[in-house]
This record gives structure tokens, C-alpha cells and sequence, in this order.
């Protein structure tokens, strides 16, 4: 019995060896082992602890990822969620990193922005077949059986995404994206509200402290001469539930600094948004500089050339929808400014809008002092705004 009984015990080692997640830190010592991640040509040195997170022994199961051919799904059992819950939650988010080992390489070392649970997903595969075979051993499942579930998970996904079941957001949801738009500088009213209403509330030679300690600090701010205007827009999520016509915005005039006038701006039949659909993880980290829409003097041109962009650790490439993130985001100066401003080509969406917009990259070239004006960025981006040309 005890060649057997050997035999055994060196199955469970190797199943236990196939995979496992722990700290990356920043400098070799005792129970550390250093480690070498490719990224195409480039190669970075990282320096892990020996001591697992969790392990294959903890994974509850394992699926190729329906959006991500190159990537796998793993979920944890409860104990396993339970020591990578702890485990991320000391971490330093967006800072500390953890490194997906599997049979002894690094295939990823991912920085932990936020607190992790049972869920998470191995990237840098070599596409499905590895992830398929990885998902096979870490799971015990049958390669067959494990790609009919994949066929089955990938129709869902599909089936979600074509069709997608309304979700809406509860109020302390709703709390946090108020404070998450307060941030970037983006602020609405928090109900619709009538034109009765409005004349209740508001009266003549009124300040502008006086209108904001009411209904907030506006969408927008827009000031000629003397006059002054306030706008104030329903948030997507307090729109009715039901189709019915309605004031969605308004707008407070001040002249001399005093509530003079104020009107309905647009009507609409809109329904409450519901929740967005859960978007494949992005490969970008976004750098925002600070941003106040609600303030009369802010400058979109200088927003957008100090926006900064970089991939996260281990991704050698935006995912499609980054890059129509980063194109909604250069569309910003069309609509707010006059069409002879310009625009710096060096800055970092341009860049990495360049090489997948031929239009951008040509206009690029015939702008000899480097800086392209929102006509011809315009002209550039239109057919894929407009036209629904696609990106790649």
C-alpha cells in the first residue's frame, strides 16, 4: 500500500502546484522568490512571496471566459473567498499587486484596485485551447465537458448582451455614483420637477447661493455679459418609470446676480436608465485631471491633453471597448468649443487613438505645428461617431 499511498500524495502536490495567486513585494528575502513576466519583447522582473493566497485546492470551479478567448474564469470556494477577501482587503489598492502563478510562471501580476472576493480571471493565455486544458486541471472536469459548459456560457452571455434584463439602481447605489460623478465635476437634480414647482420655489432677485441651496450645484454654467445662466438637469436615474411627458431640465437666469427669469429647457418622454451591463474589464488605467462642468471657466481643450493613459501591468493592448471610451472622451471638445481651437497631437488620446484611426493618423501628419484644430478632428472622428465606422 505505500506505493500507492506515495502516489497519492504526489497527485494532490502537483493538483495543489497548477495554480496559485500571491504577493508580489518589492524586494528579494527569505520565503521570496523572484520571477520574470514577459509582455512581447518586453520582460519585467518581480519579486513574490512563496506563501499562497489561495491555491488550486481552494478554486470551486473554472471556465474559459465568454468575452476574452485568451483569459479563464475562476471562482473560489467559500473558504477560498473568504482568504483572498482578507488578503486584498489589507492591500493598498491601486498600488499592491498580486501574481496569478500557474504551473510555476507568471502569466499575470494585476495591481488590486478594489477588495476581491470569490471571483477572478486569468489573462495571458495562450487563446482557448490553454484556457480550455488550465480549466480542465484546475477544475478535475473533462476538457468535454468543460466546452459544452463554455458553449452554454458563452450563449448566455451573448443572450444578456442582445437582451439585456433591466436592473435599477437602489438608493445607496444611486449615492455612490452621485459622489462618483460629484468628483468629475458632473451634478443633477435628483427629481423631475414641474413648471408649478419651479414657480413655488423660485423667486426673483433670488442669489445664486439661494438656487444651489435648493436644487444643488448645476449641470452647467453659462455667462454673457451681465446675464448669467444656471442649468439643472434630471438625473437619468429619477426619470419616470413609466413613459410620460416631462420637464427633464430647466434653466435659472440671473442678471446683476439676481434671479431674473426661469423656463423649461427640454421636455422628453424618458424612462428611468437602468444599471449598465457588466463591460468586459478594461486594460487601461485612467488619469483624469480635475474637472468642474458646473464651473464657467472650464477648460475641455486642457482637460483633454492632460488626460492620462497607460496599460495596466501585464496588458500589451487596449480592449475594444477602451478604445471607445478614449474616442467618447476626445468627441468632448467638438461639442463645447469653437471650431479654430486646437488641440495637442502629442497628448496621450490622441496617441492611443492614433494607429486605429487612419483619419486622425493623416491629419496628424499635415499638421506641421503639432496641434490639431476641433474642425479637423471633426473631420476625423465623424465617420465613427456618425457613421458607425468601427475601430478595428
Amino acid at each position: 500500500m505505500k506505493p500507492l499511498f506515495l502516489l497519492l500524495i504526489l497527485s494532490l502536490t502537483a493538483h495543489s502546484e497548477i495554480l496559485r495567486l500571491s504577493h508580489v513585494v518589492p524586494e528579494a528575502g527569505e520565503g521570496i522568490t523572484r520571477f520574470e513576466i514577459s509582455y512581447g519583447e518586453l520582460k519585467e522582473l518581480i519579486f513574490v512571496k512563496d506563501q499562497p493566497i489561495v491555491t488550486t485546492a481552494d478554486v470551486a470551479g473554472a471556465y474559459p471566459t465568454p468575452e476574452r478567448e485568451n483569459s479563464l474564469s475562476v471562482s473560489l470556494s467559500d473558504e477560498g473567498g473568504k482568504k483572498m477577501f482578507e488578503a486584498t482587503k489589507a492591500m493598498r489598492h491601486g498600488i499592491d499587486r498580486i501574481a496569478i502563478i500557474v504551473d510555476g510562471k507568471v502569466k499575470s501580476a494585476p495591481i488590486v484596485n478594489e477588495t476581491l472576493s470569490k471571483n477572478f480571471e486569468i489573462s495571458g493565455l495562450n487563446g482557448p485551447d490553454e484556457a480550455l486544458k488550465l480549466a480542465s486541471r484546475i477544475s478535475g472536469k473533462s476538457e468535454e465537458e468543460i466546452a459544452k459548459i463554455t458553449a452554454k456560457n458563452k450563449k448566455l452571455a451573448l443572450e444578456q448582451l442582445l437582451h439585456p434584463e433591466p436592473s435599477f439602481h437602489t438608493h445607496e447605489e444611486y449615492k455612490l455614483l452621485k459622489a462618483e460623478r460629484a468628483k468629475m465635476g458632473m451634478y443633477y437634480v435628483d427629481r423631475v420637477y414641474t413648471e408649478a414647482e419651479l414657480d413655488q420655489l423660485l423667486k426673483k432677485g433670488m442669489s445664486e447661493a439661494d438656487v444651489i441651496a435648493i436644487f444643488g450645484k448645476p449641470h452647467s454654467i453659462a455667462s454673457k455679459e451681465e446675464t448669467k445662466e444656471l442649468t439643472f438637469v434630471t438625473a437619468p436615474e429619477k426619470h419616470p418609470a413609466k413613459k410620460e411627458y416631462h420637464m427633464n431640465s430647466f434653466i435659472v437666469e440671473f442678471t446683476s446676480d439676481k434671479v431674473s427669469h426661469w423656463r423649461a429647457f427640454a421636455w422628453s418622454e424618458r424612462t428611468q436608465e437602468p444599471k449598465r451591463a457588466q463591460r468586459i474589464p478594461d486594460n487601461l488605467i485612467h488619469k483624469a485631471p480635475p474637472i468642474d462642468l458646473s464651473s464657467d471657466d472650464f477648460d475641455i481643450i486642457a482637460f483633454v491633453e492632460k488626460y492620462e493613459i497607460s496599460l495596466k501591468p501585464g496588458e500589451t493592448t487596449p480592449t475594444n471597448s477602451d478604445y471607445y471610451d478614449l474616442l467618447g472622451t476626445l468627441w468632448l471638445p467638438t461639442i463645447t468649443e469653437d471650431d479654430d481651437k486646437t488641440i495637442d497631437s502629442k497628448c496621450d488620446l490622441i496617441t492611443f487613438l492614433k494607429p486605429i484611426i487612419p483619419e486622425l493618423a493623416a491629419t496628424i501628419k499635415n499638421t506641421p505645428n503639432g496641434r490639431i484644430s476641433v474642425a479637423n478632428l471633426i473631420t476625423a472622428l465623424s465617420p465613427y461617431i456618425y457613421e458607425g465606422k468601427p475601430l478595428k
